[in-house]
């Protein structure tokens, strides 16, 4: 059972499945690719837990494959295997998300490999859709790599000694594709809900509001470190270390070497760096571990060529953390299975859930609900038991991240519905939040009072908080399931 956000975007994927459409019905801040895809497998294999774990298993196993065949452009010899081996327990670890960062930076890997192969017209059209692809998954990705590619693009025609017409011709060709492949994923959207409600979602909002929830700034990282085991704070020093030095060191190597050492393939390397900067960048100005890792192939595969040059202690050293890697990797594998879990046979699957807080509020909801049920609440409940939301958003926070607009009309949706059961978040000790915002929940908690009861609080991390509508009966309305726990 995950926890995390891939579980948001693939309950969006049911959404859209269910007919409801992203900025008219609920709310999207991020372009649709990801919501699109689930919606996809699930509309092909039905709504099932297993689906979201399996697409981040293939996601990886993806992201390997295009850092190696980047790595074959510019490594040699035993050199190939360290980005693998960087990557596999060092960024995995906090990494296994299938989120839209996943599949927008294989998206980016595989331009970027296009425009490594050459820049033919025809390369640079394929590389410009898949911007333009990128970009549906998250607009800020995709538009920082079309950057720069166009830095590239530029670094090329100045080395070549070109004419100026011929980098405009390029650049032109890159964009135009690039936007147009963009609007001809995202046009539907954007004439489904006006122009201006569409600019507002993916666009002011990020920029306004995105960073007042707790965990969307630069000091997220820091708590995370805090709350973490000694391999895990291993693996987000190295990770985050790596992704922010290794870029400098190499423009530092290329203006020292290039004129000198002319048999290294210069303009690879540079793209990589480029690439790997952009991406960077898109994540810079909130980091947590899942974000770094998402963007750093390109890093380590730098990193990689970086310690191929060098000899002595250095390289043992590099050569004796991609081991300490993989080891880490076996390690995490076996410290799965021999974990404690909590099963529990839910209308999307049979799964095994690492917290007893979480089991206990995934039996209880279930025991309260039926299949196809409308509820509301927090979003990791509604695929897991086929549970509908008539929401705009999900439980709300203090916080300036939920308009009030979007309250008002949750609680509208609420109660034209009579929705039974509420799962909502707890916020009594979030006063200590910057952003906190005590007025921002008071209608929402008007509402509660005058038409639900609260009658369980879980014991899961967040505390979780079950609400039952006045009138309704809190005794289990289902035979409940059976569950063991080993």
């Amino acid at each position: 059972m995950s926890w995390s956000d891939q579980m948001l975007f693939a309950t969006n994927g049911t959404r859209i499945l269910a007919g409801q459409m992203p900025y008219r019905d609920y709310f999207q801040f991020l372009t649709p690719g990801t919501d699109l895809i689930y919606s996809l497998l699930f509309r092909w294999f039905g709504v099932e837990l297993w689906i979201p774990n399996l697409t981040m298993a293939c996601l990886a196993a993806i992201a390997m494959w295009l850092m190696m065949l980047a790595a074959r452009r510019v490594l040699r010899g035993m050199a190939l295997a360290l980005p693998a081996l960087f990557l596999i327990g060092f960024g995995l670890a906090g990494s296994l998300d299938a989120t839209h960062h996943w599949f927008s930076t294989i998206i980016a890997m595989t331009a970027m490999l296009v425009l490594m192969r050459d820049i033919q017209p025809r390369h640079i059209a394929f590389a410009g859709a898949l911007c333009g692809v990128a970009a549906s998954f998250t607009q800020t990705k995709g538009a920082l790599i079309t950057i720069g590619f166009l830095i590239y693009l530029l670094w090329k025609s100045i080395d070549g000694k070109e004419p100026a017409r011929v980098f405009w011709y390029r650049s032109s060709l890159l964009l135009a594709v690039a936007l147009s492949i963009f609007f001809a994923i995202n046009l539907h959207f954007i004439l489904l809900v006006g122009w201006t409600k569409w600019v507002q979602a993916v666009i002011v909002f990020p920029l306004r509001y995105y960073s007042s929830i707790p965990g969307q700034t630069g000091f997220n990282l820091l708590a995370q470190m805090r709350g973490q085991k000694i391999l895990g704070r291993i693996s987000v020093c190295f990770i985050c270390g790596v992704v922010i030095s290794v870029y400098p060191i190499f423009l530092l190597v290329l203006v020292r070497k290039r004129r000198t050492e002319r048999r290294e393939p210069w303009d690879q390397l540079f793209l990589l760096a480029i690439t790997g900067f952009s991406m960077f960048l898109t994540v810079a100005p909130g980091m947590t571990a899942l974000r770094v890792s998402t963007v750093s192939l390109p890093a380590m595969v730098l990193l990689a060529w970086l310690l191929s040059r060098v000899r002595g202690p250095i390289l043992l050293a590099g050569q004796a953390i991609a081991v300490f890697s993989f080891a880490a990797a076996i390690y995490m594998s076996i410290q799965t299975q021999r974990a404690t879990w909590n099963y529990l046979t839910l209308p999307a699957g049979r799964s095994a859930i690492p917290d007893r807080g979480r089991y206990e509020l995934y039996r209880w909801t279930a025991e309260h609900t039926h299949p196809g049920d409308i509820c509301f609440g927090v979003s990791y409940i509604y695929l897991p038991l086929w549970l509908h939301s008539p929401a705009p958003i999900d439980s709300p926070g203090p916080w300036g991240y939920y308009r009030p607009e979007q309250i008002a009309a949750s609680i509208a949706a609420v109660e034209e519905n009579k929705v039974p059961v509420l799962i909502l978040n707890s916020y009594s000790d979030d006063q200590s939040v910057w952003s906190y915002k005590a007025d921002s929940l008071r209608p929402l908690q008007i509402y509660l009072d005058a038409h639900y009861r609260h009658v369980k609080t879980f014991t899961n991390v967040l505390r979780n908080e079950a609400w039952i509508r006045k009138g309704e009966t809190d005794a289990p309305i289902t035979p409940g399931n059976q569950s063991t726990r080993k």
